[in-house]
């Protein structure tokens, strides 16, 4: 005779809360795995990308502002080297060529002062003391000293982005373009690898707000994925 046929109700009770746990178990893995994945999606999510400064700041909402003009006390240009600290932005440049310049240095037509590297090859880096989800700004390239139209732009995110730059020299009008970008993750640094080697940023502005919504299609994908795998998993208990 079978071991469980005279303790048969006891055995029945065993298996079911052996099924009972496993059913658990693959459903905290599901619970896991949907939870990993939103958490993935969050992480690889893209930043929007702006080139109208109107968009950007309806995006971006409240915003924090440099305009270089306290950094150019005598109106003309001043020397910062390879680093310029304004609040909790640092802004670098690994061939200590940072400059703060006026029209008047080279009788540009931007209107402001704005902030110039002035060598070939160079990597201007922009370091964030508190994590930003925001920033805009205007750029363009003074000389094309480096023999390009371009930088490449690097997020600390992993995203990178090549863009086309106007000249400020000789053009005539204020040819400086705005670019911006919002994101869900935060961001700690922006650089630019500058093959103009003479790229030129004013009024930078950054957000350490997110106001970024969840995505609620992606959302519900994980949760159905979730529930089909439930589905495939109470098919088999009753099979």
């Amino acid at each position: 005779m079978h071991a469980c046929s005279f303790w048969r109700p006891n055995c029945l009770f065993v298996i079911e809360t052996i099924e009972i746990f496993m059913n658990l178990s693959n459903l905290t893995k599901i619970l896991s795995l949907v939870g990993a994945l939103g958490a993935l999606s969050s992480v690889y999510a893209t930043p929007v990308i702006y080139t109208n400064s109107g968009a950007f700041g309806l995006a971006a909402g409240a915003t924090n502002l440099i305009d270089f003009e306290a950094q150019n006390p005598n109106a003309f240009y001043q020397g910062y080297g390879n680093s310029l600290t304004v609040g909790s932005v640092t802004f670098t440049d690994n061939a200590s060529t940072l400059y703060v310049l006026s029209d008047a240095v080279y009788g540009t037509q931007h209107g402001s002062s704005y902030l110039n590297n002035n060598s070939v090859g160079t990597l201007v880096g922009m370091n964030f003391a508190n994590p930003v989800y925001a920033v805009g700004m205007e750029i363009g390239y003074l000389f094309p000293w480096g023999g390009g139209n371009s930088v490449t732009i690097n997020l600390s995110s992993g995203s990178s982005y090549n863009l086309g730059l106007n000249q400020l020299y000789n053009s005539g009008v204020n040819n400086m373009q705005f670019w911006g970008f919002t994101s869900d993750v935060s961001i700690s640094s922006v650089t630019f690898n500058d093959y103009t080697g003479g790229l030129a940023l004013d009024n930078v502005q950054y957000s350490t707000t997110s106001n970024s919504v969840p995505d609620g299609s992606a959302t519900g994908l994980m949760l159905f994925g979730g529930l089909v795998a439930l589905a495939g998993i109470r098919s088999k208990r009753n099979r």
